[in-house]
This record gives structure tokens, C-alpha cells and sequence, in this order.
């Protein structure tokens, strides 16, 4: 954009080129011995058009020298302005002046998600850079995160694997709203990570869909349609290995299901839970030949949530389960087993910086959930079995404490038994692990870890290579969250 004293002195500058031409002409005039009336009439010409250059550059250069006086006074002022974005004395009565700061932050947040607008609707990416560096003195399965140990005598070398495959990324969507139940805001999301069991080498993996579901809720309703973590104990340890004490008394994966929540409030400090859904399970110790069921996989969960005066978090607990049936195609046979389980949840804060948590399990057939040591049916593809479904029983309990905002310290113990009774061919009779660990926080999206744990996985008598199973694990993790 030109500036209005830029155009006035370029104008200047133009019509003092048009004022040489008169007394070119002049000179002409003389030199070839024009009369005296025509170079009379042009000096007097070449004089007033000498007299506007004049008065128009002088005009031109007290009007740049009052410009610069009203920027210098501007620039002054600014200065002399507080650094605070909103005046020191609130704008009304009970409210406080707002930071620059925090006005800078809102600022960017809002370009950020404005950026990432798309028909009204929010689409925000997030994701975690995970690596771990895990050494064990024996050998585990699968190759780079414990499941349970392998029989040591077959398998006892020592291991040391560094994993990326950790890492996860995912698009959340937000922001949209329908008049449903009196109002209710929809969302979804969908997140990958790397730990696909088709890859390869540690370097090639293959992608894992971790979630994809659309919800909609409000503080008494909740709708949700896609595949995420089971209704079921749904409670997550704090260990840093990445399978999160699953085969080991964790159960609940993350599975396809439409579910429904109905949230009721007692009073201002109780509200009690109320969750179903229709889902399906996959048989994980047989995968190349396991079917769902002829029906949907019910399960449903009962939870209270208490807030108290005397710490910042909740109680909460709940009692859940499942019940549905999972079909086998043996080459010799069909099976088709029942799968159920009853749980039951809880997590109690004893302060603002400690507490414990905790879940318990019994059921059949839980291979779907990560139960009974990845079993649920006893069958051997090589010499048959009994086709009994798997009763199993487990749990675990965590202590955490926060040292201070920033290190946090967890302490734990789990099992998985499944009944020996049920085992023929099986060969897992019982996974446990005791773990300790801390995490730092540097920066709300740097954080480290070191955790120790002591896995026992025991087997059949006539198990190649061992009873058992035992080993030390160390693992060191670094996680960058965006």
C-alpha cells in the first residue's frame, strides 16, 4: 500500500522532469538566435514552473518531517504501555487482570484449531514417539514386550532389544453438536501404533488399529459406536511394558462394540454408572482358526464415582462382566465354547499424592480379554485335547505415590492361574510379575522411565525345556507426546 507522502513526492519528482524541458528550450533558442519575445515568453514559462518545484518540494518535506514527529510520539507511547495484556485494575468487580501470557496461549490455540477446521468440525492429530530399551535374563514372548517367559531351560539366554514400535499416532475429531437427550456433543477418533503381528523385523513393522469409534455424550447420556476398550475392568496398571500386565491379571482389550452409558446422579458428590454393549472377541490363542460366536458378545459394567472434600481425585469402583460364545474350526473338529467373567474395579486415593487400584477376575474362556494366560480353550493342534474351556482367576494390585508434581513412583503385583483341572494340552498353568518403577516428567510432553520387574511363568510337567519360566527385567522408556 503506498503511503500518501510517498505519492505527494513522487509527483514532485515528476513535474520537476517536465520543468527542464522549458529551459532546454531556452537554450536552444539562444544558441540558433531565436527573437527576444519567444525566449522571454519561455524564461518566463521555465519561472513559474521553477517556483511550483519549489514550493512543492518544500511542502513535501515539512509534511515527511510532521510524519516522523507523530511516529516518534506513537513509538513512545507504546512503550510507555504496561506489559500486561488487560488493564492493572479489573474491568469489573471480583475479576483479575488476565496475563499476557495467557492471552498469547489462548491466541495460539485458537489459530491451531482454526487451522485445523474442516465444515464446523474439529480434526486435531496427536500421537506419542515411544522407545523403549528392555534387557531380560531370560527370553519372553512376544519378541520386544513381556507377555509371560518362555521355559527357561530351553530358552534362558539373556536378552537386550531396543523398540520404536511403541509409537503411536491418531486424528481426534471434536466440536460437533446435536440436539439429541437434551443436547450432546459428538466426537471421534482414530489411532494407530506399530505393533502389528505381521512384521517381520523390529525395523518393518506392521500397523496395529488401536481405536476408531464415533460417541456422543452428555453428563447423562453416552453413546458409542467402534472398537475401544472393553466395558469390562476398566482400570490400566502403571507399568511401563507395553502389554500393561495383560496374561498377567489384566483383562479388557480393545474390541468392536456399540455401547450405551446412562449416567445417574445420587447427589452433588455420587454418580453411578451405568454401561452395556454388544461386542465381539477374538480367540487370541487360536487366531488362523477362530470365529465369533452365533450371538453378540454382551458385556456391562456398574460403577460409583464419590468425590470428597479431602482429596482433589474420586473414589471409584464398579463390578462388571461378560457372556457370549466363541466358535473354533479344528481341522479334525468344531468346538464352540462359552466366554464369561466377572469382575470387579476399584481405585482409592489416599491423599492428593498416593493411593491404590486394583482389579479381580474370574471366568472361562478369556483368551478374548487377555485372560487365563492367552487360553481358553484346551486343544492342541498336533494331538488333540480334552476341548474343555479354560477357567481362570486373577487380578492386580497397585500402590502409586507422587514425590512431587513432576516424579512419580508405582509399586505392583499380578497374576493370572488358570485351573489346572481344565488343563490337558494347555501348557501356561500360572503368570505372575512383581514390578516397581518411576516416571519424570520434564515437560508436560517429555517424559522418562525406569522400571524393574520379576516375571515367573509355570508350565506343564512335560513341557520341553522346563517347568518354569523367571526372569529380571529392566526397562528404560522415553516418551514424547504432541
Amino acid at each position: 500500500m503506498t503511503i500518501p507522502w510517498q505519492s505527494m513526492i513522487k509527483c514532485n519528482i515528476i513535474e520537476s522532469k517536465f520543468c527542464m524541458i522549458p529551459r532546454l528550450v531556452c537554450r536552444l533558442a539562444l544558441r540558433f538566435g531565436c527573437c527576444a519575445g519567444v525566449v522571454g515568453l519561455w524564461w518566463l514559462l521555465a519561472g513559474c514552473c521553477l517556483a511550483q518545484e519549489i514550493t512543492s518540494e518544500a511542502d513535501a518535506l515539512a509534511r515527511l518531517e510532521r510524519l516522523e514527529r507523530e511516529i516518534e510520539a506513537l513509538r513512545s507511547e507504546v512503550a510507555a504501555r504496561p506489559e500486561s495484556a488487560c488493564p492493572e485494575s479489573p474491568t469489573r468487580e471480583g475479576e483479575k487482570p488476565i496475563p499476557k501470557e495467557d492471552v498469547i496461549k489462548q491466541i495460539d490455540q485458537r489459530i491451531a484449531s482454526e487451522r485445523w477446521r474442516h465444515k464446523g468440525i474439529i480434526v486435531r492429530p496427536y500421537g506419542m514417539f515411544w522407545t523403549s530399551l528392555v534387557g531380560s535374563s531370560s527370553r519372553f514372548t512376544p519378541s520386544d514386550a513381556a507377555l509371560y517367559m518362555l521355559p527357561g531351560e530351553a530358552n534362558g539366554a539373556d536378552l537386550c532389544t531396543i523398540s520404536a514400535r511403541r509409537s503411536r499416532v491418531g486424528l481426534a475429531i471434536e466440536d460437533a453438536h446435536v440436539d439429541w437427550f437434551g443436547g450432546m456433543e459428538m466426537s471421534g477418533k482414530v489411532e494407530i501404533d506399530f505393533m502389528g503381528e505381521l512384521g517381520t523385523a523390529e525395523n518393518k513393522p506392521s500397523v496395529l488399529l488401536r481405536e476408531v469409534y464415533w460417541e456422543a455424550k452428555n453428563d447423562c447420556f453416552h453413546f458409542l459406536i467402534g472398537q475401544t476398550k472393553d466395558v469390562v475392568s476398566p482400570l490400566e496398571p502403571g507399568m511401563l511394558n507395553y502389554y500393561n500386565l495383560w496374561c498377567a491379571g489384566n483383562v479388557g482389550y480393545r474390541n468392536p462394540q456399540l455401547r450405551f452409558e446412562r449416567f445417574v446422579y445420587w447427589n452433588c458428590r455420587t454418580r453411578m454408572e451405568i454401561a452395556a454393549s454388544l461386542s465381539q472377541l477374538t480367540g487370541a490363542d487360536f487366531s488362523s482358526v477362530d470365529f465369533s460366536g452365533s450371538y453378540p458378545v454382551v458385556q456391562a459394567r456398574v460403577g460409583w464415582t464419590i468425590a470428597r472434600d479431602t482429596c482433589r481425585f474420586p473414589v471409584q469402583f464398579g463390578f462388571s462382566g461378560h457372556i457370549g460364545e466363541q466358535r473354533y474350526d479344528f481341522p479334525s473338529e468344531e468346538l464352540a465354547i462359552d466366554t464369561w467373567s466377572i469382575n470387579f474395579d476399584f481405585s482409592v486415593p489416599l491423599s492428593d499424592r498416593c493411593g491404590i487400584r486394583g482389579e479381580i477376575f474370574h471366568g472361562q474362556g478369556l483368551a478374548g480379554i487377555y485372560g487365563g494366560i492367552e487360553q481358553s480353550v484346551d486343544y492342541s493342534l498336533t494331538s488333540g485335547g480334552s476341548g474343555r474351556s479354560i477357567h481362570s482367576t486373577g487380578g492386580w494390585l497397585e500402590f502409586w505415590w507422587d514425590w512431587t508434581s513432576k516424579l512419580r513412583y508405582c509399586v505392583g503385583f499380578g497374576t493370572d492361574d488358570p485351573h489346572d483341572n481344565d488343563l490337558e494340552t494347555a501348557q501356561r498353568r500360572k503368570n505372575s510379575v512383581i514390578y516397581t518403577n518411576f516416571t519424570y516428567e520434564f515437560t508436560p510432553f517429555l517424559r522418562t522411565g525406569v522400571e524393574y520387574a520379576y516375571w515367573k511363568t509355570e508350565y506343564q510337567i512335560d513341557t520341553p525345556g522346563g517347568e518354569k519360566g523367571c526372569a529380571n527385567v529392566i526397562e528404560w522408556m522415553w516418551q514424547f507426546e504432541f
